[in-house]
């Protein structure tokens, strides 16, 4: 796609940058662009990053050039960590998505600066890069999805549905939640910042959805048609 493709432009010639002056100028342009797209100043960025203007757009070309680019140079780094963590081999789709839940609230208090810059970004209305955040969203929750949703154990879902259909339905329900967790807010700090009330929250939902699309929900005696209308 065409963000993709230039953000890997960027990429090659951030990659020829010395490693303090890629650090400063990063640093400062995550921390600028928390005030918002629009508000943020690039006359701030190369202040704070003791370099001249000139040389920033060499290396981004524009100020939403960069703007993306530290989308996805954060939420990468974000994921690396995230990937090297999670248990692909509990093969439960809701313990899976619990521990993931856990893993992400985790990750959020190790990388503050990150989450909340990530957080800012993908909830930012600026019309000049709205769509691009959207697009780029979608494409790392390509990559995020399969490590929830993909091998799971099917066997414990209730016999009265197609498993098809229960997983599908589960991960509609999985990624409703998170949408609906972002709605209305424009930092971390407008999250519930308690883990205990997160982990609560989270072990009420799964005990939901486990009474709903799992076996022993259907042993109690839950009945739900599967069948299309």
């Amino acid at each position: 796609m065409e963000v993709i493709a230039i953000q890997e432009d960027v990429q090659r010639r951030v990659d020829g940058i010395a490693s303090d002056k890629r650090d400063r100028i990063l640093n400062a342009a995550m921390a600028e662009f928390c005030k918002g797209y629009k508000q943020a100043s690039t006359d701030v960025i190369v202040r704070e990053a003791g370099i001249s203007k000139g040389l920033l757009f060499h290396y981004f070309g524009s100020k939403k050039a960069l703007f993306l680019f530290l989308q996805q140079y954060a939420v990468r780094l974000i994921l690396d960590d995230y990937f090297s963590l999670i248990n692909v081999k509990e093969r439960d789709m809701l313990e899976r998505w619990r521990q993931s839940a856990l893993l992400k609230f985790d990750l959020i208090r190790r990388h503050p600066a990150l989450f909340e810059f990530v957080t800012r970004g993908f909830l930012d209305d600026d019309p000049e890069v709205a769509q691009d955040v959207r697009n780029l969203k979608g494409e790392l929750m390509g990559e995020f999805s399969p490590q929830v949703f993909q091998d799971v154990d099917t066997s414990l879902f209730r016999t009265d549905i197609p498993p098809d259909q229960v997983k599908e339905m589960i991960e509609a329900l999985i990624v409703g939640l998170s949408e609906r967790q972002t709605q209305g807010r424009k930092t971390l700090a407008e999250f519930d910042g308690s883990y205990d009330a997160m982990l609560a929250k989270v072990d009420a939902y799964v005990a939901v959805m486990r009474k709903c699309f799992y076996r022993e929900g259907e042993m109690d005696g839950g009945h739900i048609d599967g069948s299309a209308s």
